[in-house]
Parts: structure tokens; C-alpha cells; sequence
């Protein structure tokens, strides 16, 4: 027994050995010849065989053979039956909620998701008839390879067309695209002949060329032509079909920029549908060099990239929608809050009435706030779902790019068992480092809010020290990404030391004040003199602090001005921090007078209206004083003690320091 189990394993080991060989090596390896003329002659030969009736008959009645085993192919099929019997049920629910969506958009999210899930049902009839075959195949007596071949191809074929007819079903007449989303009539048109052309000419000839392949003929002929014909037109139709949807001028796309002009999804379009295009030609070239299995593996691969992109698509929409849907529901509970304060308030003898009604405008959400911030985490959770994906789709190419190990781009030495060695730098260590700046980018952008969404809000710190937290842990990642980068290209410390010295001279003398000012940056992170949201006075401007950044802070005045402050002028000048350590601060107003009014009753006016004003403190009292004659007016001026909590948006809320 122990020596079966030593062979059982040194087999399991050889499978293994043998599949990554396969994965590394069978993407490169030519599957027939070249197409050329003088492989047409073969053609007619082709199409005779494909013409024969009798194996189409004797395929048929083998696969419409249904068996005792069977059962559960023959009770999927029937449910695909069923579906297909209640579409005209499934529009009447769509209408339905198509109707409600319109007429109650503001009230529930529901008739969207009654929408998504009858536009579900409604695309499985033909993937469930697919799985139906897959399973009819896997019971069939035939040949085990070519049996395993169609069951894997079925497999395959039933979520690609399952995603297609849900796209397809999202822009018919009352579903999710035209009536929930809004989208724009030349991308439902333009989204509906897409899918009907992939549907209808590119799937098709991918079954047939990947059906004809497994034909005994065709397996053992280098030629392939049928086969070839049928997958270069199914890639030729996915070119044109991509080109019809993305194009910058026409494609789905136009509206999105034109709202968006400065999306840097519209800025770089030419880029990324230049490499498209790119990419579907090299596709078509790989086949007519022969490459027929590489380039059907990475068409399949791209059109789950593309559903994939879709399904993101559909899912930021559907969580837009319900964004919309909570802001107007928050925003009619504050109103008819705000409006019963309004109402009680004129009955209520009760002095600080007043007081009250500012409490509950206090205590009211941030609407606009909100919305940006769920957005943001909306978008970050989509991106990482993206990034799972794209994961899951192409992990299985990677094994095949260590091809490009071989291709060295330069050596450097490195220390390898305690002896210095020459180690080439090749392709995939450049793509590494790539990729690791992609990712740092990505990181750098999105983690920090992650974090501040997550973990720093359910903790005591306030809006400065959150915001002086996410900077730093902005910081860490982009200098982790840099060196982590740097090192996959074999430059270590050693190798760059000469050049961080030579940086150091020429910041000494060109870059002295952007370093001086990312330094008085960082002193300001960490000692923190001002903070996001304090009230500070530089120069002649008085403001808000709304911005801490690596050169410049960014001041908000009471005019709605931005002034951008370097950061040296707060270390090495005079700053006048109105709410550093006390946020009660005091509010001088003068006040003039005609000559001949009675500067008492004007004392005690002033007087009750600070009383009334919210935002002033009852003790330190406010006190009115006689100042001086003015040419023209007595001047009187009152003292009144405010604590600033937050920042107000205008005069009306908060006066300025100066005033």
C-alpha cells in the first residue's frame, strides 16, 4: 500500500508538472498553418465533408437521445420552456414597474430591483437550454475527448450569451436603461444592435469554428479552413461591433463626456479605444498565422472583460439610483422637521426658542456632503470588485507570460547566498513594477478614504486629526510603491545613492522652496498649528482652513475666495489660529449712531440681539460700549463671546475675526 500511494502521487505530481507545462507553453504553440492561397484548394474538399447529412443525422439523434441519466438535463430544459412560455407575464411586471418607477421614484428602490430580477428570468431561457446540453453530453457514450471538449465549450458559451441577452433585455422598452437609469437614446440603440450582433453573428460562428475544430478531419489537417473562416468572422464582428460601441464621436460613450468633459475617462478615450482596436487586430493577425487557439482564448477572455465592465456599469447605476432615492427621502425628513420648528416656534414662550430651531439647522445632514462621500465608497467597492474579476478572467494567462522571462533587458548585480551575482532584468520584472505603480496609484487615491469611512469616524478624533492621518498614510503608500517599483528594475540604494546625492544638490539650489514647503508640510501634519476646519487669520485675509496639501494649505475666506498659503509662511511667519486650543472666540461689532439718538436704547437693541443670535454665548456675557465721537456718528461697539464648532458658510452665520 505504501507503494500505491508513492506511484499515486508521483502521478498526481506528473498531471501537475504537465498542466503547467501545457499553460505555460500552449498559448505559443501554432495550431495549423498560415493562411494562404495556396491553401484554398483544400477548401471545396472541406465544405464536401461538412455537407455529408449523414454525421449531422447520427450527431443529432445521439444528442436528442435522452436517457434515464438524464433526467435532470430534461428537467432544466423544461424549466428554459417554462421561462420562455411567461415572458409575456415577465413584460406585464416590467410595464408595472416601469410605471411605479415613474410615478413614485422617490419613494423605494424596489420597483428597480423588481425591474433587475425580471430582466434576469427573463435572459436564461437560451444559457439554461445551454446547460441543458452541457449536461446531455456529459451522460452521452461518445468519444471521451471530444465529448469533454463540447461539454467544456457549452460551459463556456451559456454566461457569455446569458450576459449578452441581459444587456440586450436592459434597453427593450420599459427596462432598467431607458426608464430607471435615463440613459441616453443613442446608447440603447447603439447597446441593442451590439448585443443582436454578437448574439447573431459573432457566437454563432465562434460554436461553429470551435464545433468544426473537433471534427476528426479538421483535427488531424493543418489547414482548418472552414474553421478558420468562421472564427475569423466572429472576430471581425466583435471589432466592428467594439468599434460601433466605443468610438469617441458616436459610440456609448458621446453623452457621458459631454456631461463630463473632464473625466479622465473621456480625456484618455482615444488612448485606451486606440489600443482596443489595437488589440482586436492583433487577434486577427494571430489567426491568420495560424495561432487560431491563442487567439480564441483571448477573445473569450476580452468579452468577459467587457460584460464584466458592464455588470460594474449596471450595479454604480442601480447604487446611484438608491443614492438619489435616500438623499430626497433625507432631505423631505429634514424639511418637514425644519417646517414643524417653524410652526412651534411663534407659540413657545420660551426664551430660547430661537436657540432651538439654530439647534436642529445645526443638527441637520450635510446632504451634499453625504452624497460625494457615499459615492466615493460606492465607486472604491466597485473598483475592487473590478479588480476581483479581472483577477478571476485572466489568472489563467499568467502562467503563459513567463515566456517573457526569458527576454533580459539589462543585468545589475545582487547579493544571491551571500555572493554578489549578475541577475538579468527581464520583461515580467518591468511589467511588475508597472503594475506596481498602477496599483500604488490606486492605493494612494482610494485607500486613505477607505479608511477614513471606515475606522476613523468610529473614533473620538476630530476632522484635523482624520484628515492629517490620511495624508500620512497617503504618503507611506506612494513611498512603499516607489521603492517596491524600483526594486522589481534591480535599482536598490546601492545603485541610486549617486543620483539621490546629486537630487540633493540640485534641490539645494533649484527646489529648495518646494522642499522647504513639503518639510513645513509635514511639521504641520504632525505639530499641527492649524487644522482642517480652523479659523486663522494670515496677513490681511481671515478664513477657514479647508485644505492641508504637500506645497500650499488652502484658506476659504468669508467671501467664498480660496487663497492657497505655501506652507513655509506658517512655520517661519506670524499666524493668528483663532480656534487652535479654546473655540470660543470673541466678535467685536461696531455700530454707529446719528448724533442725538439715544445711545441707550441703541445700547440695549444691540444688546438683545446678540441674546437672540444662536451662536452667542450667554456667559461671558455680551457688554455694549461707548468707543469715541465719530465725525458723522457716535460709535458704539459690542463684545460678544462665540464658539465656532464648525465652519459657516457666509456673513450671515459667522461673522470674520476682523468684524
Amino acid at each position: 500500500m505504501n507503494k500505491l500511494d508513492l506511484a499515486e502521487r508521483q502521478v498526481l505530481q506528473n498531471a501537475q508538472d504537465m498542466q503547467q507545462l501545457l499553460d505555460e507553453n500552449l498559448l505559443w504553440v501554432r495550431s495549423s498553418q498560415k493562411l494562404s492561397l495556396a491553401a484554398l484548394e483544400n477548401f471545396r474538399e472541406e465544405l464536401d465533408l461538412l455537407s455529408k447529412p449523414q454525421p449531422w443525422s447520427e450527431a443529432a439523434n445521439i444528442i436528442f437521445s435522452w436517457r434515464a441519466e438524464s433526467s435532470v438535463a430534461l428537467l432544466v430544459a423544461l424549466l428554459a420552456v417554462l421561462i420562455w412560455i411567461s415572458s409575456a407575464w415577465i413584460k406585464r411586471g416590467l410595464a408595472a414597474a416601469a410605471y411605479q418607477s415613474q410615478h413614485e421614484q422617490a419613494q423605494s428602490i424596489r420597483p428597480s430591483l423588481t425591474a433587475l430580477l425580471l430582466t434576469l428570468i427573463r435572459a436564461l431561457p437560451f444559457p439554461i437550454l445551454l446547460m441543458a446540453f452541457s449536461l446531455q453530453l456529459a451522460n452521452l457514450e461518445l468519444d471521451r475527448i471530444i465529448a469533454n471538449n463540447l461539454h467544456q465549450l457549452t460551459l463556456t458559451l451559456a454566461p457569455l450569451a446569458f450576459g449578452l441577452l441581459l444587456f440586450k433585455h436592459l434597453c427593450d422598452q420599459n427596462g432598467l436603461a431607458r426608464v430607471h437609469f435615463s440613459w441616453s437614446e443613442n446608447s440603447i440603440a447603439r447597446l441593442t444592435r451590439a448585443t443582436r450582433w454578437l448574439l447573431l453573428l459573432a457566437l454563432p460562428l465562434g460554436i461553429v469554428s470551435s464545433l468544426a475544430f473537433e471534427v476528426e478531419y479538421f483535427a488531424n489537417n493543418q489547414n482548418n479552413l472552414i474553421p478558420k473562416t468562421a472564427l475569423l468572422g466572429a472576430l471581425i464582428t466583435l471589432a466592428y461591433t467594439l468599434w460601433y460601441l466605443f468610438n469617441p464621436r458616436k459610440g456609448v460613450l458621446r453623452s457621458y463626456a459631454m456631461l463630463h468633459p473632464d473625466h479622465s475617462l473621456n480625456r484618455s478615450h482615444y488612448v485606451w479605444f486606440g489600443l482596443l482596436m489595437l488589440y482586436q487586430a492583433a487577434l486577427i493577425v494571430l489567426v491568420v498565422l495560424g495561432y487560431n487557439y491563442t487567439a480564441g482564448i483571448f477573445a473569450r477572455y476580452l468579452v468577459q472583460t467587457l460584460l464584466l465592465f458592464g455588470l460594474i456599469t449596471l450595479m454604480y447605476h442601480l447604487a446611484i439610483r438608491w443614492l438619489r432615492i435616500m438623499r430626497y427621502r433625507l432631505a423631505m425628513q429634514a424639511w418637514q422637521e425644519k417646517q414643524a420648528a417653524k410652526q412651534e416656534a411663534p407659540t413657545s414662550a420660551d426664551s430660547d426658542s430661537s436657540g432651538d430651531i439654530a439647534a436642529l439647522e445645526e443638527q441637520s445632514i450635510d446632504l451634499g456632503s453625504l452624497n460625494e462621500q457615499t459615492r466615493k465608497l460606492i465607486k472604491l467597492l466597485l473598483a475592487l470588485l473590478t479588480t476581483l474579476g479581472l483577477w478571476l478572467i485572466w489568472s489563467s494567462v499568467l502562467p503563459a507570460l513567463n515566456i517573457l522571462d526569458d527576454v533580459s533587458l539589462w543585468h545589475h548585480m545582487r547579493v544571491v547566498n551571500g555572493e554578489e551575482k549578475l541577475v538579468p532584468v527581464t520583461l515580467v520584472d518591468l511589467f511588475m513594477s508597472i503594475a506596481v505603480i498602477a496599483i500604488t496609484v490606486f492605493a494612494a487615491k482610494n485607500l486613505p478614504m477607505l479608511l477614513e469611512a471606515l475606522l476613523l469616524q468610529r473614533f473620538s478624533l476630530s476632522s484635523g486629526s482624520r484628515y492629517a492621518t490620511t495624508n500620512l498614510v497617503t504618503y507611506s503608500i506612494a513611498g512603499i510603491g516607489i521603492v517596491l517599483a524600483f526594486t522589481s528594475l534591480g535599482l536598490s540604494w546601492s545603485s541610486i545613492q549617486w543620483l539621490v546625492a546629486a537630487l540633493g544638490v540640485g534641490i539645494g539650489f533649484g527646489l529648495q522652496e518646494i522642499v522647504a514647503n513639503f518639510i513645513c508640510g509635514i511639521i504641520i501634519l504632525f505639530e499641527r498649528p492649524i487644522r482642517v476646519g480652523d479659523v486663522v487669520s494670515v496677513g490681511n485675509v481671515d478664513g477657514i482652513v479647508t485644505k492641508i496639501r504637500i506645497r500650499a494649505t488652502t484658506i476659504r475666506n468669508w467671501d467664498r475666495q480660496e487663497l492657497l498659503v505655501p506652507n513655509k509662511e506658517f512655520i517661519t511667519q506670524q499666524l493668528l489660529n483663532w480656534t487652535l486650543s479654546d473655540q470660543t472666540t470673541r466678535l467685536l461689532v461696531p455700530v454707529g449712531v446719528a448724533y442725538g439718538s439715544d445711545v441707550r436704547l441703541a445700547s440695549e437693541l444691540m444688546l438683545k440681539a446678540a441674546k437672540q443670535h444662536p451662536r452667542v454665548l450667554d456667559d461671558p456675557k455680551a457688554t455694549v460700549f461707548f468707543e469715541t465721537f465719530g465725525d458723522n456718528t457716535l460709535n458704539l461697539q459690542m463684545r460678544c463671546f462665540i464658539v465656532t464648532t464648525h465652519p459657516l458658510p457666509d456673513r450671515t452665520h459667522l461673522p470674520g475675526p476682523s468684524e
